[in-house]
């Protein structure tokens, strides 16, 4: 907004043209015969929708992420309880000494 006055009055200083468009600038606390005020709740708008889109896909995310997470600790789990079935597979195959344990 203040670039564009800047502009009017460098123009019109320029042109030696009287500033018309002043006053339509300046009324209304700023708004311009377009309304500003419009066009600023439609950007403000367009940004929360774009906002949320975001956060939806963050979500989306967080989701996936703790998909893989739960995979991963299932993967984890059996791999852990088969080293403990091998371990005793192998424990058992070896010669058990007197005192019951296994010999090395």
């Amino acid at each position: 907004m203040k670039n564009q006055l800047s502009r009017l009055v460098h123009h019109s200083a320029h042109r030696n043209k009287p500033l018309t468009h002043l006053g339509q600038i300046h009324r209304d606390n700023g708004s311009t015969p377009g309304s500003a005020a419009a066009r600023i709740e439609a950007i403000q708008k367009k940004n929360q929708a774009i906002i949320q889109s975001k956060v939806e896909e963050l979500h989306r995310n967080v989701e996936t992420i703790m998909a893989r997470i739960e995979a991963m600790k299932a993967r984890i789990k059996a791999t852990r309880e088969h080293a403990m079935t091998v371990r005793k597979i192998v424990n058992f195959s070896k010669p058990i000494s007197k005192e019951g344990k296994p010999n090395e």
